[in-house]
């Protein structure tokens, strides 16, 4: 066996366990009752044209096209049956894990270890468990897939091929749902910085799109009025406090919901702490790999550096997050930002392990610097076991609600009878599933790990 092929092992073995993991939790949550609802019974009862011309006639706020044909896709493609959802939960897994995989060197255990530090972040971050719900995989889960594919797409040399995927891609995600528009934003972008995938030609026409977009949904969007939920602005000073809470949402999770009264009145878990602790812990290792570029260049290709081009595209990609959460803001808008940071983790993570092994320091220094960077990937490791615990407690919730709420559903869908059929499997597919134990947890699982916040959304 070559001397890259255990680190490779390795990086693969624990890339499988998360997705194992979280797919164990996944089997264990049935489909919630919700509006999502309707519209499964319509996928299952309608055709898909007259599906679509229902929906563009009677449009309201949103314009998703996209997830109505993709409903269509894992409806009839995963079964059928009310497990549907949860197989293509799982098999949305393993692409993430594909994909983050193969934007990753693994040449050496410190090129292992880099990885699998940042597939924790990956898969820990509080804004990726938050697109582990069913209708949210399909959505903002979606475009996170896609930004993973972007990221390939404006590294590679430009081909015709390359730029038919990059307006293909585009319009996958303008017409799944409004962050898609974050897909030909950062291609654009990429293009302006002086990345290789996209050519000139390409940019003009993904900007097109995006003002085409951008000015067909000003156009057909209707006033905002009443409310849509506690924290829903009406001013300007409200949006503005929304998108500035969107980027501190996504490094520290607070405040939650953007509700920046909530930050020092709920309690500090250990959780919390962690989480807002490892978000601010990763800010400083990205730009310590950016301050030490220079030097970094004498060992790494720059391909694989931490530059400005790189700096740039995560500060827009977040801008443009930002911007779409005027309205309100959720910790799963923050999930397209995490390809661009999960990419720069990685190779900050390799630059500074390199960096440690040369530098002529104090033996005191260096193991306290490698003891924090083990501390971090640690900590990281912790994010993801939370996410499985978050998982469990929402199929949890979910089956609870199920069983207190199931005759109230009956009478509220009896307007219809043809939905009961499906209501009552969905039902039994919940009653029939093993009930995971979150009560039976040790408490240190309620005060370490389980975020409240994603739990709760």
């Amino acid at each position: 066996m070559s001397g890259a092929a255990l680190p490779k092992l390795a990086l693969g073995f624990v890339a499988a366990a998360i997705v194992a993991l979280y797919a164990h939790a996944i089997f264990y949550t049935p489909i919630a009752y919700g509006d999502q609802f309707q519209e499964i019974h319509r996928t299952f009862t309608w055709s898909l044209s007259q599906y679509l011309s229902s929906y563009m006639a009677g449009q309201g706020p949103l314009f998703r096209p996209g997830e109505i044909v993709l409903r269509y896709v894992i409806l009839y493609g995963f079964g059928g049956d009310p497990f549907a959802y949860n197989y293509f939960q799982i098999l949305y897994l393993a692409l993430t894990a594909i994909m983050a995989l193969s934007l990753v060197p693994c040449r050496n255990w410190a090129d292992a270890g880099a990885a699998i530090t940042a597939l924790a972040f990956l898969f820990g971050h509080h804004a990726y468990v938050a697109v582990m719900e069913a209708n949210i995989t399909f959505s903002n889960g979606l475009v996170l897939l896609l930004m993973l594919v972007v990221l390939h797409v404006l590294q590679a040399k430009g081909s015709l091929t390359t730029q038919i995927l990059a307006i293909a891609l585009s319009l996958a995600a303008v017409l799944t749902k409004e962050v898609g528009l974050i897909v030909p934003v950062a291609l654009a972008s990429g293009a302006l910085l002086g990345f290789p995938g996209v050519r000139r030609s390409t940019a003009i026409l993904l900007v097109a799109l995006i003002l085409a977009y951008v000015g067909y949904r000003l156009a057909t969007l209707p006033p905002f009025e009443g409310e849509m939920g506690a924290s829903t602005p009406h001013t300007f000073a409200e949006r503005l406090s929304n998108m500035i809470a969107a980027p501190v949402m996504i490094v520290t999770g607070d405040p939650f919901d953007g509700e920046w009264s909530q930050f020092l009145s709920r309690h500090l878990y250990p959780w919390r702490i962690i989480r807002i602790a490892l978000g601010l812990a990763t800010i400083i290792v990205i730009l310590a790999a950016y301050l030490l570029r220079k030097r970094a260049a004498e060992a790494f290709p720059d391909q694989e550096l931490v530059d400005g081009k790189w700096m740039l595209l995560l500060l827009i990609v977040g801008a443009a997050s930002s911007a779409i959460a005027f309205q309100y803001t959720r910790h799963r808008f923050g999930a397209m930002v995490l390809p661009v940071a999960f990419l720069l983790l990685d190779r900050s993570l390799r630059i500074l392990i390199w960096r440690l092994s040369r530098i002529d320091v104090a033996a005191w220094a260096r193991v306290a610097a490698v003891s924090l960077l083990f501390a971090f990937s640690l900590g990281w490791a912790t994010r993801a076991a939370d996410g499985f615990v978050v998982l469990r407690n929402i199929g949890a919730k979910i089956m609870i609600d199920w069983i207190e709420h199931w005759q109230e559903y009956r009478a509220y869908e009896g307007r219809d009878p043809g939905t009961l059929p499906y209501l009552d499997a969905s039902f039994w597919a919940a009653e029939e599933m093993p009930w995971p134990t979150v009560r039976d947890d040790w408490p240190f699982v309620k005060f370490w790990l389980g975020d409240e916040d994603v739990m709760n959304r």
